[in-house]
Formats: C-alpha cells, sequence, structure tokens
C-alpha cells in the first residue's frame, strides 16, 4: 500500500525556531579550531561553512545555525566536541553521516556533507530546520490533540519504515529526536548516532542484526523509551522501534511517556514487567483505534508487536487533511 501524500505535513500553531532548543547552551563556538577564528574573524568550516548561533546541542557534539557562502543558503553544522582521541566517538558520527545519507527520505533529516576540523573533529552539514522538537512541543503546548497526533505520527512513521527497510535500527527513537519543521509541519527524525546497520536490507519482520560499534550487552537509548528485550541488552530489531514509537505515540496523547519512574532501575522494572494505563485513562476521546495500536506496540514480547512501522501508520488511519490545510510541500 503506497503511503498517502497527506503524512508529510500537518498545520499546526506555534512560533517557528530552529533545531532543538539548547537547554543551559551559551552562544560559544566551544574548542573549534580553525584559521580564520584563530586570526581574530568569522569561524569558516571547510573554507566555506560560516558558522552562526549555537542551536542545540548533544553530549559528545553542538549544533551550529551556518551559511553555505558557496551555495547561499543556510545549513547546520553537528560539530564534534569530545575527545578527538576517541575514535569509537568519532567513528559513531562518521557512521551517523553515512547512516543518513544512505536514508533520503523527507521524512529523515537530509544530510549535505561531511568535513573536519584542523583539530581533527568531525562535523556533518545538515539542512536547516525551522520550527521546534516534537518534545519541546509537548513541553511548551501539552499534549497534542489525536486528529494533529494522527497526522504527525503517521509521518514518522513513513521515516522509521524507510529506515528499516534500508536496514537500520535507529535504537533511540523519542520526541525530542522528532522535529516538527516548517507549516504545514512535516516531522523529521534526528540523530542516527546510536543506530544500528542489520547485515543487509532485510524483510520488514528481520530479527537479524549484527552492525553496530557498541560492546554485546551495553545498554543503548534513553530509559523513557527503551523496549524491553533493549534494557536487557539484547540485539534490536526492528520492533525494538516499533516499541519506542509506541512510548512516543503515547506521550504525544497524554502529555507523558507510558512509565514516569525517576529511578532508572525502577523505570526499566516497570517496562519489563508493567502494562501501562491506557491512554484514554489519562486523556479521555483518543479514537479506539489508536488506543489499540498504543498497546500493541508496547506488547513485552517482540513478536506480539507490529511487524513494521508500516503496518503501524496503517493502524492508526491515515492522517485527514482540514480543508483549510495548504498542501504538503508548500
Amino acid at each position: 500500500m503506497p503511503w498517502p501524500a497527506s503524512c508529510y505535513g500537518y498545520d499546526m500553531e506555534h512560533s517557528p525556531t530552529v533545531w532543538p532548543e539548547p537547554k543551559g547552551a551559551s552562544d560559544s563556538l566551544g574548542d573549534v579550531d580553525d584559521t580564520s577564528r584563530n586570526q581574530g574573524g568569522p569561524c569558516v568550516l571547510g573554507g566555506k561553512y560560516l558558522l552562526g548561533e549555537l542551536i542545540g546541542r548533544g553530549a559528545h557534539s553542538a549544533i551550529h545555525a551556518a551559511t553555505d557562502t558557496d551555495l547561499g543558503r543556510k545549513v547546520a553544522i553537528k560539530l564534534f566536541t569530545g575527545d578527538v582521541s576517541d575514535f569509537e566517538l568519532l567513528r559513531r558520527l562518521e557512521r551517523e553521516a553515512n547512516i543518513i545519507a544512505r536514508l533520503r527520505h523527507p521524512n529523515i533529516v537530509s544530510i549535505h556533507g561531511i568535513g573536519y576540523t584542523e583539530s581533527g573533529a568531525i562535523y556533518l552539514v545538515l539542512e536547516y530546520l525551522e520550527g521546534r522538537s516534537l518534545g519541546g512541543e509537548i513541553e511548551r503546548n501539552g499534549p497534542l490533540e489525536p486528529q494533529q497526533a494522527v497526522a504527525i505520527f503517521f509521518g514518522v512513521c513513513r521515516g522509521v519504515a524507510a529506515a528499516h527497510e534500508a536496514g537500520v535500527v535507529h535504537r533511540d527513537l523519542k520526541p525530542d529526536n522528532i522535529f516538527l519543521a516548517g507549516r504545514p509541519v512535516v516531522p523529521k527524525i534526528l540523530d542516527f548516532g546510536v543506530a544500528k546497520i542489520l547485515a543487509a536490507p532485510r524483510p520488514k519482520d528481520s530479527a537479524s542484526a549484527t552492525d553496530t560499534l557498541t560492546r554485546p550487552g551495553h545498554i543503548i537509548g534513553t530509559p523513557y523509551y527503551m523496549a524491553p528485550e533493549q534494557i536487557l541488552g539484547e540485539s534490536p530489531d526492528p520492533r525494538t522501534d516499533i516499541y519506542a514509537l509506541g512510548c512516543v505515540l503515547y506521550h504525544m496523547l497524554t502529555g507523558r511517556p507510558p512509565f514516569t519512574e525517576r529511578v532508572k532501575n525502577v523505570l526499566w522494572r516497570r517496562h519489563l514487567m508493567d502494562t501501562p494505563a491506557l491512554p484514554s485513562s489519562i486523556r479521555p476521546g483518543i479514537p479506539d483505534n489508536v488506543e489499540r495500536a498504543v498497546m500493541k506496540a508496547l506488547a513485552k514480547d517482540p513478536l506480539d508487536r507490529f511487524a513494521s512501522a508500516r503496518e503501524m501508520g496503517e493502524a492508526i488511519g491515515v492522517p485527514r487533511r482540514r480543508a483549510t490545510d495548504p498542501p504538503a510541500g508548500s
């Protein structure tokens, strides 16, 4: 079944910002080692990327707005800020670049290039997005209306399905890694830094995954959105992302993840043992088919979940565009 074009966007009322707002971040350019900056001029990477304000920050990276002076367009620079002698972290960012490059899809952030600073720090040149993260949207305005949630989530499912069908498991799907870009809103999946590459592009219900930089048994992900098998350190497959999608949709509909404990071990135990409250018990009015899809995605046994993100998207229903919404991409 082809994905309907209506999943690409949904018109939402908000004041746009750019990328996820950094928490506690300064406007400093950090430790960029670049000749133009050392001479007191503006910081230019790769001879053409003029760095601007800091617009986001990760554990080992900073995201700056920038201008491609050759093409005269805005881009986002994801700059490695960790120890350049840490080969594993550098390799992870290189892998992220390669993964994004192979996942050319409207619901996945695009990459324009990759480069290195004089000190050996890697940077990615990404498309510049205006809007805010899904996490920021929920934090600011609370849970989404079911119609909004379905329309946006349908696009997220498209992006995740494309990744899975290309042999990539994201492993860290969460509201902060989903960006609501433009008007009408187009959801974009971000941050493939801990993604796992399957041995080869597999069928949608594949359970074989091999290529990773993480140690066997090492737990990867964000605890509020982690599948039971992920918590147990087992090898992930596409259904691991399906569980995370269930957590994300639950959060979109109710304004909170399925489990909210602050102690990590207690939170993990609940993911392993407990069934979350029905979303409608927290926020009445959620359509039955959407609630059923959430709870199926949150099954403890991966075999009881949807076999693919595409199947989950179809289960929540094709979003209907309002008559006042402009066509996607306009």
